[in-house]
């Protein structure tokens, strides 16, 4: 059984641990707003090239055999891209990701498929599982810039352009709001006309549109640009995806750290309160003694 001492003591190291939970739960719900407001900012960008991709095969001879379109069928090699996390204390977070990455490898990996990552977790992961990352990059999660994801998408495109992959595909958790997070896949290239379908022009006129110095030469500058936007928002979704999770998790160790204070708390004054009273109690018979003693 504890003495009050010994419970004063677990009482101080639960409000130390309530301290550090707490701020982390402040530091990631700020971090997770900023990043919420990038990728807002990223989606408008990216309406305005889905627009003027869609602008180029609709009134153009499109460049319907660019290989960003077609592929490359001899290729039987494609690239996994999977984003995770750079740090942990995030919940279910990373199991998610991972189970639901073990579930899309098996069906659409082959034997020459490359895993490419981006963030420490997975690295970790994968190597645990006996597969060595063809890719890896580091300290791209935690705060995305496009100067990063354009390292990454030209590493990623000068493999294509040289024909050693046919597919790439990206794995990533997509933000929700702030307590739901869905692992999700998509596929960056190539590129599908009916992908377009949904995308709205902003000018509606008849008749050809000049493109300088020739659409060819547009699309092979905006397609870049669509990759590079497409990659930074799934960084971005996985971001915040993780600042959420940290937040609902930190927010349920503080919820806990606060029930076990007042547990301990009650547990302290009961056993306070204890001692108090065999004090009195032996007091009492100690000077019913000596009264007796006395007589």
């Amino acid at each position: 059984m504890l003495n009050p001492n010994e419970i004063k003591d677990h009482i101080r190291a639960v409000e130390q641990t309530r301290q550090i939970t707490n701020a982390m739960y402040l530091l990631s719900t700020s971090r997770m707003k900023k990043t919420v407001k990038m990728i807002d900012y990223n989606i408008e960008f990216m309406v305005r090239l889905r627009a003027t991709m869609k602008d180029i095969f609709l009134h153009t001879e499109a460049p319907a055999h660019h290989p960003f379109l077609e592929g490359h069928p001899e290729v039987k090699s494609s690239l996994f891209i999977v984003i995770s996390g750079d740090k942990g204390l995030c919940g279910s977070y990373h199991s998610s990701l991972f189970s639901f990455t073990e579930q899309k490898l098996k069906k659409h990996a082959s034997s020459n498929s490359k895993i490419a990552v981006i963030g420490i977790a997975g690295e970790e992961y994968f190597r645990q599982h006996g597969k060595e990352p063809d890719y890896i990059w580091r300290g791209v999660v935690q705060k995305p810039t496009l100067y990063q994801v354009r390292v990454i998408t030209d590493t990623v495109l000068e493999e294509y352009r040289k024909s050693r992959l046919d597919k790439i595909y990206v794995i990533f958790t997509h933000y929700v709001n702030a307590t739901v997070q869905e692992p999700t896949m998509i596929k960056l290239l190539p590129l599908t006309v009916e992908n377009l379908k949904d995308a709205e022009i902003e000018y509606q006129y008849r008749g050809d549109i000049l493109f300088d110095p020739s659409p060819e030469a547009v699309f092979e500058r905006v397609v870049p640009q669509f990759i590079v936007a497409t990659l930074f928002n799934a960084i971005s979704q996985s971001s915040a995806s993780e600042h959420a999770a940290r937040m609902n998790a930190m927010q349920t160790a503080t919820k806990n750290a606060d029930e076990m204070l007042r547990g301990l708390q009650a547990d302290y004054n009961a056993r306070r309160q204890l001692m108090i009273t065999n004090e009195l109690s032996e007091i009492a018979a100690a000077t019913e003694t000596i009264a007796e003693k006395a007589i």
